[in-house]
């Protein structure tokens, strides 16, 4: 289900990719958002749709126009180490943002009105 169109994005999207993007371009995204939300979300529906989905929609549409919808942010690795006397131990790690991060003003518009699909989102490998 598709909860906006390009007229409502046109009035709260301004990166420099979604002005410039044709109508199909905006379409596709809008469509992708919008499957996006129906794959992480059950979302009951009110006529007008609320809001809240809207934007969210709109937010996810401007993600895929600037191609970092399905792109993980980037991660940095780091080492710690201690040492006391002769005994030494070191952990490396990823620090940065955590996927689910890139995505929380979405999440945030979403919760207010939908149930999170628990078995398909926030699934987060930590080695």
């Amino acid at each position: 289900m598709v909860y906006t169109d390009i007229a409502y994005c046109d009035t709260v999207l301004s990166s420099a990719a979604w002005v410039a993007a044709t109508d199909t371009a905006k379409q596709t995204a809008i469509d992708t958002g919008a499957l996006w939300i129906d794959k992480n979300y059950s979302c009951s529906l009110t006529s007008p749709v609320q809001d809240s989905i809207q934007l969210a929609n709109a937010l996810l549409s401007d993600k895929y126009i600037n191609n970092t919808l399905f792109v993980q942010p980037d991660q940095v690795i780091e080492s710690k180490s201690v040492k006391a006397g002769s005994v030494e131990t070191e952990k490396t790690y990823f620090k940065g943002i955590e996927p689910e991060d890139q995505f929380s003003e979405i999440n945030l518009h979403l919760s207010s009105v939908c149930a999170v699909n628990y078995n398909t989102v926030f699934k987060t490998v930590r080695v």
